[in-house]
């Protein structure tokens, strides 16, 4: 009888209503890391990279949206571990992103890539997210290039 009382200190929590685990956050990054989005010319995925912004923050990131002109002003704090970009605009904003004082990852985002464009892409940049509708595989890339930049 009187171990009685020591049991409810292994489990109950998690029986009683309104306090058992919460499953409604989804995906928590591995590294919460402070993301630019860029939303440059790319047409293709400017508009998915403009839908994943809730998910990144639900996920634990920081993240700033920006446009062509300030990505440059934005990378000047040094304060980012990464740019999320289309791919048309990641060849031209490397040069600018490897400028910043500390600079970030960049990581490129396809839309609906053949299986040959993906691997010439993979061959060209350290991690290219291949389906930006797919938020699981984007916050799964993040946390990759992160780990890989430790």
């Amino acid at each position: 009888l009187q171990a009685g009382g020591d049991a409810f200190a292994c489990g109950d929590k998690f029986v009683r209503v309104g306090r058992g685990a919460r499953y409604q956050r989804g995906y928590v990054a591995l590294h919460p890391a402070s993301i630019v989005v860029y939303l440059g010319s790319g047409a293709t995925a400017s508009g998915t990279l403009k839908g994943m912004e809730p998910a990144l923050k639900a996920a634990g990131h920081k993240v700033v949206t920006v446009k062509a002109d300030a990505l440059a002003t934005t990378l000047s704090d040094g304060k980012h571990d990464l740019v999320l970009a289309d791919f048309t605009d990641a060849s031209r904003i490397a040069g600018e992103v490897k400028a910043a004082p500390n600079p970030p990852e960049l990581l490129p985002v396809m839309k609906k890539p053949t299986p040959d464009a993906f691997a010439e892409a993979e061959k060209q940049w350290v991690c290219v997210v291949g389906d930006p509708g797919d938020k699981y595989e984007v916050l799964t890339s993040i946390d990759k290039l992160l780990e890989k930049r430790k």
